[in-house]
Order: C-alpha cells, then structure tokens, then sequence
C-alpha cells in the first residue's frame, strides 16, 4: 500500500467535491417542498420514487457514483486511517455550497469554530500516521550455481 502522495491527495479532493456537489444537486432537486408525506405509506415511496427520477437529483446520485469509483482508486492506495479522516473535508465544502448556492442562513462564527477544530483533528490524525516503510534491497552473491542469499 502506497502513503500519501501528492497524486492520491488530489484524487481525496476529487472525491471530496464529487460528493458535495453531488449533496448540492440532491438538495436543489427536493425544492422546497422536499417529498410529500401523508397518511398513506403507499403513495409516499411513490413520491420517493418520483423524487429520485428528477433531473437534479438524478445530477446528484451521478456525482455520487463517480465519486465513489475515484473513492475506491484512492482506497486501494492510501490506508483508510489516512483517507477517511481527510474526507471529513468535505464539512468544508458543504458549509460553503450551502450558504452560497443553497443560500442556507449559516452562523460563521460558530461554523468558523466548528471547521477548525475538525481540521486540528484531521491535522492530528495525519501526523501520527507511520512514515512510508522503504522496500529493503535483496542482496545476492553467488558462488558456483549456488545462490547464496545475504
């Protein structure tokens, strides 16, 4: 398993916008009025349904598998201690899309406080992974036809 690479890292970044856009669609896709919901279970999963085939929504779950393919690249590279708390990110990015795109009522101050500190424990996380193992060089020395390994 690789570390953490420069390459890896934008491919988290990639997954990480991939996924809140994909959360912004959804969002924009329900409107306002979200899914209706009455009294009979029946037609409310018939509104599920006909919420999921909206175009928005559809947009959404899209950006979601997409992401989730670069998602699994990156995981067969980096460790999932290391990846997973990076993806913790992504709070970043919907706090922005949501206050900008969704015009949600955001309190920054509180935001601001809550960002940091998610960023100081996926700070913390990444600095106690384990530096990368270099491979250790396999000597040979033969004597004859006899290979003698050191």
């Amino acid at each position: 398993m690789q570390g953490l690479t420069p390459a890896t890292f934008g491919l988290i970044w990639v997954t990480l916008i991939l996924v809140s856009c994909g959360q912004v669609l959804i969002k924009l896709g329900l409107g306002e009025h979200g899914i209706p919901v009455g009294s009979n279970p029946a037609r409310t999963i018939l509104n599920i349904i006909a919420v999921i085939f909206r175009p928005r929504v559809l947009a959404g779950f899209s950006f979601y598998v997409v992401g989730t393919f670069v998602w699994l690249f990156v995981l067969s590279r980096v460790s999932l201690s290391i990846a997973f708390p990076l993806f913790s990110m992504s709070y970043f990015l919907v706090v922005i899309l949501s206050a900008t795109i969704l015009h949600e009522r955001v309190v920054w101050r509180y935001a601001i406080i809550g960002l940091v500190l998610i960023s100081i424990g996926v700070s913390c996380i990444g600095l106690s992974s384990p530096p990368k193992r270099t491979p250790t060089a396999r000597v040979e020395h033969r004597t004859s036809n006899i290979v003698h390994r050191i």
